[in-house]
């Protein structure tokens, strides 16, 4: 698949996260965002959305160069277990062809 890869992504927060040291939730959102940067991912949206819905605390749009980054960025999320702080429903796309 060449060219970019699009997410759309809505998330929420799940109580271990609000039960992690704020030292270690930096840590691990520090982290998160350095292995984007690495793997060229770019934010093109992030939006908070807690104030006015009762399901998603946030949503947002990335960039993904190719699949490959789409799957190391997955692979560190289960190393690292993101899916346990913060529960996600997202979907990936492609800019239609010309």
């Amino acid at each position: 698949m060449a060219g970019p890869i699009y997410k759309v992504f809505l998330n929420r927060y799940t109580a271990a996260y609000y039960e992690l040291p704020v030292e270690e939730l930096d840590r691990l959102v520090t982290e998160f965002r350095a292995t984007e940067d690495e793997l060229g991912i770019k934010m093109i949206i992030h939006c908070e959305s807690g104030w006015d819905s009762e399901e998603w605390d946030f949503w947002g749009v990335t960039e993904y160069p190719n699949l490959e980054a789409v799957q190391k960025l997955r692979q560190w999320q289960d190393k690292h277990q993101w899916f346990k702080y913060v529960e996600s429903m997202s979907v990936l796309g492609v800019k239609p062809a010309k």
